[in-house]
């Protein structure tokens, strides 16, 4: 009888205390002023414009800043594959807050929606596949082709692409390191990874093996400065890399 009672008595003191905090929040809410939000206030690290923002969340012209769901916000936004975190907050007395962090391209593909539509999509560097919000076409057109890879949908979405890992640190190294070599690149193919192979303006076609890029990208340049001073700048048919300095010996193109 004595724990029976020892029970009860902390199960009303519990709920006694939620019944504290619950009526205590309320009535702290309750004296936050809750103005009409009149300014979403957007910061992002990539190119998605305000406007996308202000469409995609589609918040009500009166809509008291309390009755704001800052975590439904978050979610929806960051269901965008291109939105790789977001966080929103209020800022007092009438202001919604919203930053953004978002995935960057490196490269692009050609595919067809459920109504056989051509789409253009975009793949990060976490192989995140999307459809880009904000890019200009310049930025767009310097992204190489992405090719052997499958494409697969996930609901709404796509499945991000795995193994693409190597792909990503010899693009961003070679867009760093060598721009003059990477912007002729026009097709990366990973359908034989390890091995990358690319087509490029300036070589039919270029193997990597994922070891030590560096030097490999440094011999890719030693074999375009060659070709341009000895042969004319003619395209070569292709380049090696994977298997040693005595596989760099370009064959020229007919």
């Amino acid at each position: 009888m004595a724990a029976c009672l020892l029970l009860g008595a902390v199960g009303f003191a519990g709920w006694g205390a939620y019944r504290v905090v619950a009526e205590g929040s309320k009535t702290i809410t309750s004296l936050i002023p809750s103005s009409p939000v009149e300014t979403i206030e957007f910061v992002t690290d990539g190119v998605i414009p305000n406007q996308w923002v202000i469409d995609r969340i589609g918040l009500p012209a009166d809509k008291p800043l309390m009755e704001v769901d800052i975590h439904a916000i978050k979610e929806d936004l960051e269901r965008h594959s291109q939105v790789s975190r977001a966080v929103v907050s209020r800022r007092l007395p009438n202001k919604l807050h919203i930053r953004i962090n978002e995935r960057m391209p490196m490269m692009r593909l050609a595919a067809r929606d459920r109504d056989s539509r051509r789409i253009n999509l975009l793949v990060a560097e976490d192989g995140v596949v999307y459809q880009g919000v904000g890019y200009s076409r310049t930025l767009v057109s310097s992204l190489p082709y992405v090719s052997g890879v499958e494409l697969r949908r996930d609901g709404g979405a796509f499945r991000p692409l795995d193994g693409l890992e190597p792909v990503a640190e010899l693009l961003s190294l070679a867009r760093s390191e060598a721009p003059e070599v990477y912007t002729s690149w026009k097709v990366v193919s990973c359908e034989d990874l390890p091995l990358i192979r690319i087509q490029s303006e300036k070589i039919s076609e270029i193997v990597f093996f994922h070891e030590d890029f560096g030097e490999q990208v440094g011999r890719l340049r030693s074999i375009l400065l060659y070709q341009n001073r000895e042969g004319g700048g003619m395209p070569l048919h292709r380049a090696d890399l994977s298997l040693g300095r005595d596989a760099d010996v370009p064959v020229t193109a007919h």
